[in-house]
C-alpha cells in the first residue's frame, strides 16, 4: 500500500460488507475478519484514506449480525463508512437466493430506483423487513459519524489537510 500512496493514490474504497465471518462465508467473499483488520491497519499505516462499505440483508442476516457489523465498523474506525442494503441484481447468486427464498418483494425493475436516484430496498427477510434494513442503515450511519472520537479526529484532520475540502 505504500507504493499506492507513492503513486498518488489517496483513497481506497473496500467492500468490507460484514463484521460477521458467517455472512462473509455465505457471500463467498473469500476474506477473513483478521485479513480485513490487517488490510485496514496497513492502509492507515501507509497514510491512505479509507471509505469502507458495509451491506446488510445477505443470506443469514439477523439483527445480531447487523449489530456485529456496526461494531466492527466502529472498531476499524475508517475515515468514512457507508451502510446500505443488499441489492440483488438479476443474474447474480444473491438474486437467485432472494427469489428462491421468497425474499424479493418487488420484481418490477422500474421500482428498484427512487426518483432521487437512490435504490429502494427490494428484499424482506424472514424476520427483518425492507424498512427495518433501511432503518438500520440510517441508524448505523448516525452511530458511526456522531461518535465524539470520530468528530474530533475529522476536525483535526481537516485543519491539517485543507486539500480534503477542495472541490
Amino acid at each position: 500500500m505504500v507504493y499506492m500512496k507513492k503513486a498518488g493514490c489517496s483513497l481506497i474504497i473496500p467492500g468490507i460488507e460484514s463484521g460477521s465471518q458467517e455472512l462473509l462465508n455465505n457471500m463467498k467473499k473469500g476474506t477473513k475478519i483478521s485479513q480485513i483488520e490487517e488490510y485496514v491497519k496497513n492502509a492507515k499505516k501507509a497514510g491512505l484514506l479509507i471509505h469502507a462499505c458495509y451491506m446488510v440483508g445477505n443470506k443469514g442476516e439477523t439483527r445480531e449480525t447487523m449489530e456485529q457489523t456496526l461494531k466492527f465498523a466502529i472498531k476499524l474506525d475508517t475515515d468514512t463508512a457507508q451502510f446500505y442494503t443488499l441489492h440483488p441484481y438479476p443474474g447474480t447468486e444473491a438474486y437467485n437466493w432472494a427469489v428462491d427464498a421468497g425474499y424479493l418483494k418487488n420484481d418490477n425493475f422500474e421500482n428498484w430506483i427512487k426518483e432521487d436516484g437512490t435504490h429502494n430496498c427490494v428484499i424482506n427477510l424472514d424476520n427483518i423487513s425492507a424498512k427495518e434494513l433501511v432503518d438500520f442503515c440510517d441508524y448505523a450511519r448516525k452511530k458511526y459519524y456522531l461518535r465524539p472520537k470520530y468528530i474530533l479526529r475529522k476536525g483535526i484532520q481537516s485543519l491539517k489537510n485543507k486539500d480534503l475540502f477542495k472541490t
